[in-house]
């Protein structure tokens, strides 16, 4: 694109100079043939005399001033002077300076007003020198039809049949180069290095790209939020997220999530109707009860993950799970505490008696959980996580995320849950060795055992995924350890009160342990 005005002349003279001065395969062979117009004994005074009769006189005059109808009245006079000049012409191959002079216009024809090939270049030239244009076109239709080398176009002008290019045009249409088809929708021309002007190349726009038009030098790049479709027009880029009503995973996480939240649902109701048992008033039933009701919640968290990222659930998908987690591995660690304060209070003297009671498991419990509910009110407060649309992670398409709004923070709140969830493995494992009625240990072992596991897997997992990816993993990890959870320490228990009633009792808890005479060990 250029401004200025001696620049645009610049440019137009290139474009036309190359348009105009093609070569032609013909020419050679039209000069070489004895009958052929360009050979002076074709040319005849009379030839002369014929085209300044049908010259039509109701054309302007050029720079030279004469009229048509002043040539034609005067053509018995001038014919001879006239066909002398034709004659040294072709011969020496240049015609009168006079001649050449010519004032040049481009007129706008069609299309876009920015394409140099839409104009045509108007101008008036000597009168005189249009009667030699036309003697040598009229001479060279005549030598095409004896030699059979033209053909009717849809204008019913005559036509080269073995060139590519036009010998004559007769209508007011700027000659198209045929070396190259025209670029179709969808692609840009480029010139050739080393070929003709005329020529080019048809390159298939960039991706993001488009050009609905026909022989478009350049492509247009759709908005951001679009990309091109199969009809070649930027059309809304697909937005990618785990909706319910597009994606069929999101559907089995639901159908899953539903299934374990019934199922949890299932052991409290059994764990509330045998409150009484021993089995269940052994392994401490409000911390019991706490744990289940915290599965509950953490398998309804998942549900903050699906369908369409909003500022609510972006806030509340991380901070509101780690909260309840929290609430869970505090109440196994609760119990962990409990298990083996219990066994050690039975040594006489033991400081490990005051450990023992509901206030202090309770007031534990709370202790962990009030912590972790005071860094997710600072991370909300701070750098709270908000939805956002990532347009770079995929060239045709837009993922709808949430933003963390702080990874230290994020890293915090699963960091303080990993710590609950190592103190309590610890402590668990070195009560692993407690007596039979005491084995609630070796559970709450496995348990922590996979939900360290667990989560330890998810910090490589989630940083080498992205997009919806990412919340995949995370809902494996929050399904993975909360089963986990459910399965090692409630389903034993569930076994023994469904299927065998009969160690649920107060003498199998209490019996007392069996002696390894060998090593003398208990």
């Amino acid at each position: 694109m250029v401004d200025e005005d001696e620049e645009k002349g610049n440019m137009l003279n290139d474009f036309f100079s190359s348009v105009f001065t093609q070569e032609n395969p013909m020419a050679d062979k039209m000069i070489s043939d004895k009958n052929s117009p360009l050979n002076v004994t074709c040319l005849t005074q009379q030839e002369v005399r014929r085209r300044l009769n049908i010259t039509k006189i109701d054309k302007s005059p050029g720079p030279d001033g004469l009229h048509p109808r002043v040539l034609q009245e005067l053509s018995t006079v001038i014919d001879r002077p006239l066909f002398l000049i034709s004659k040294d012409s072709i011969i020496t191959g240049s015609v009168p300076q006079d001649w050449r002079i010519a004032n040049v216009v481009p007129i706008f024809k069609k299309g876009t007003k920015t394409e140099l090939g839409n104009y045509r270049p108007v101008s008036l030239t000597s009168t005189v020198g249009k009667i030699l244009e036309g003697i040598l076109r009229d001479a060279i239709l005549e030598y095409l039809k004896r030699n059979n080398l033209m053909t009717q176009d849809q204008h019913g002008f005559t036509r080269d049949r073995s060139c590519q290019t036009n010998l004559i045009s007769f209508y007011k249409e700027v000659p198209v180069s045929k070396c190259t088809e025209d670029c179709p929708p969808g692609y840009r021309r480029i010139l050739m290095n080393g070929s003709h002007k005329c020529c080019f190349q048809c390159l298939q726009c960039s991706d993001g790209e488009i050009s609905n038009e026909t022989d478009k030098r350049s492509c247009i790049r759709c908005p951001r939020d679009q990309w091109p479709n199969d009809n070649n027009q930027c059309a809304p880029k697909e937005r990618e997220f785990l909706s319910y009503t597009d994606d069929s995973i999101t559907l089995i996480i639901t159908l899953i999530v539903i299934f374990l939240f019934l199922k949890t649902s299932f052991i409290l109701g059994i764990f509330t109707l045998f409150r009484d048992t021993p089995v269940v008033k052994a392994s401490n039933q409000s911390l019991s009860f706490l744990l289940l009701v915290s599965i509950m919640l953490s398998f309804l968290c998942i549900f903050l993950f699906l369908g369409r990222p909003t500022r609510l659930t972006c806030m509340l998908r991380q901070t509101l799970f780690g909260i309840i987690f929290s609430v869970a591995i505090s109440s196994i660690l609760a119990k962990t505490i409990m298990v083996y304060s219990a066994f050690k209070a039975t040594k006489p003297g033991s400081k490990c008696r005051k450990f023992i009671g509901v206030k202090i498991t309770n007031c534990l419990v709370f202790v962990c959980s009030f912590i972790q509910v005071v860094l997710c009110i600072i991370w909300l407060s701070t750098a709270p996580p908000f939805p956002e649309s990532n347009f770079d992670l995929y060239v045709d398409k837009i993922v709808l995320q949430c933003n963390e709004g702080s990874i230290v923070a994020f890293s915090i709140i699963l960091g303080y849950i990993g710590v609950l969830a190592a103190v309590s493995f610890l402590v668990a494992f070195l009560a692993r060795n407690l007596p039979d009625s005491f084995n609630e240990a070796k559970y709450i072992t496995f348990s922590m055992l996979v939900v360290c596991s667990v989560w330890g897997a998810f910090i490589p997992a989630y940083l080498s995924v992205t997009g919806k990816s990412s919340v995949l993993v995370e809902i494996f990890a929050i399904l993975s350890s909360s089963v986990g959870i459910l399965a090692c320490i409630f389903y034993p228990k569930c076994y023994i009160i469904i299927l065998r009633p009969d160690l649920n009792s107060k003498d199998n808890l209490l019996k007392k342990p069996k002696y390894d005479r060998e090593n003398l060990t208990t």
